[in-house]
């Protein structure tokens, strides 16, 4: 899967999480989050100069970030996702506030990563 191809899978999370209620869905919105996050991280260090992995494992994401010098707050929002998601699993987060938590962290993850992504003129080869 190419970057832009993971940067719409993404999208796709992101707007399917975007339709859940937090209060009710928080375990649904902290997964589509991570998973989110994973596949903007995945197009995003591509673009910040980070040779595309083969093996799109979730758990090589912070070196991925830190090859392509991402800001310790971009970093830290994929940790923050990390600690959440174990939570939503097993039921330790309860109510809204890990939903928010969760947005957050992606919202900072996608931020980084559009300031990185090519323009249509750029990705268009010149004939």
């Amino acid at each position: 899967m190419n970057a832009e191809k993971h940067f719409h899978k993404g999208a796709r999370f992101e707007r399917t999480q975007a339709k859940l209620e937090p209060a009710e869905d928080w375990e649904t919105i902290i997964e589509a989050c991570y998973m989110a996050a994973h596949h903007f991280i995945e197009a995003g260090t591509e673009w910040h100069g980070v040779p595309h992995p083969q093996a799109h494992a979730h758990r090589d994401n912070i070196s991925l970030l830190k090859k392509a010098i991402a800001p310790s707050e971009v970093q830290d929002a994929w940790r923050n996702l990390e600690l959440l998601r174990p939570g939503s699993i097993y039921g330790s987060h309860t109510n809204g506030t890990a939903s928010s938590e969760a947005r957050d962290a992606l919202k900072i993850i996608k931020e980084w990563v559009e300031k990185g992504r090519p323009s249509l003129k750029e990705s268009i080869p010149l004939l």
